[in-house]
């Protein structure tokens, strides 16, 4: 019996399990696209003078040496299927260089390689902020800050012009508010907003479908009486590389996510 041919991995599109013979046959034009260049028989241990390759399945190739007459390589422990299971992620990986650069067509494939169409391209791509020191895209928080005592109404220091930032850090505030009991209630002290730049030139002019920001969560506190909402918006510090306490000012005020993030 055919063995279940599927991986797990973390994301959002889960693989659907499927009889691996199936999916040999389903991604005969980039399994074959593959195994016809150099890094494609070095990933799938094919030796490169093998003659062109015109089928590829689960445990063997077969080249048509002339009309109606082929050559073949049969495996029976080290199959082509085991390969591509133990070393997913190099595979992963030179689809992705096909499917974003030389190869056009779009396979109506079941892991996350493809979508569903032809002569279209579509790519995930994922994007960071630089680590400091940052050389194209900074990521911190800046806030305004008044001494204790001294605090604001709410709408003062939500449209305040910002005083104080940071940059440096391995972490920092997606979002925080300091109330200030000793100015009156509800005064606050502190607001702060978190800036996060993508360098996201490799995209040229591609449309864009869809985004995702995913912020990784150290610590959550739950201040007393407190259960803010918060949304993601535009922003724009003076600088790419480095963040001063005036760009708390340069948010923008059209929300990017549809519902408001619940605390």
């Amino acid at each position: 019996m055919a063995k279940i041919f599927d991986r797990q991995f973390e994301g959002k599109y889960q693989p659907r399990r499927m009889n691996e013979d199936r999916w040999f046959s389903e991604q005969q034009q980039l399994l074959l696209a593959m195994a016809n260049t150099d890094n494609g028989r070095d990933l799938l241990c094919i030796r490169r003078d093998f003659p062109k390759i015109d089928k590829i399945a689960k445990n063997f190739i077969r080249a048509e040496i002339m009309p109606g007459k082929y050559v073949s390589e049969f495996r029976i422990g080290c199959k082509y299927a085991n390969i591509i299971r133990y070393r997913w992620k190099e595979f992963q990986e030179m689809t992705q260089w096909f499917y974003a650069s030389t190869y056009t067509n779009v396979f109506n494939m079941h892991f996350p390689v493809a979508l569903a169409g032809t002569n279209r391209r579509f790519t995930t791509s994922i994007f960071y902020p630089d680590a400091a020191p940052e050389s194209t895209s900074v990521d911190g928080f800046t806030y305004q800050n008044y001494a204790v005592g001294s605090g604001v109404v709410w709408t003062t220091i939500r449209t305040d012009t910002g005083n104080t930032a940071s940059d440096s850090g391995t972490d920092g505030y997606i979002f925080r508010a300091i109330g200030d009991n000793t100015a009156g209630t509800p005064y606050w002290y502190r607001n702060y907003r978190s800036i996060m730049l993508f360098d996201t030139s490799i995209i040229g002019g591609d449309s864009i479908v869809s985004a995702v920001f995913s912020p990784y969560g150290k610590a959550k506190l739950d201040e007393p009486s407190i259960t803010p909402s918060c949304n993601v918006y535009s922003s724009n510090p003076t600088l790419n590389t480095a963040l001063q306490g005036s760009d708390y000012s340069t948010v923008g005020t059209t929300a990017y996510c549809d519902t408001p993030i619940t605390y």
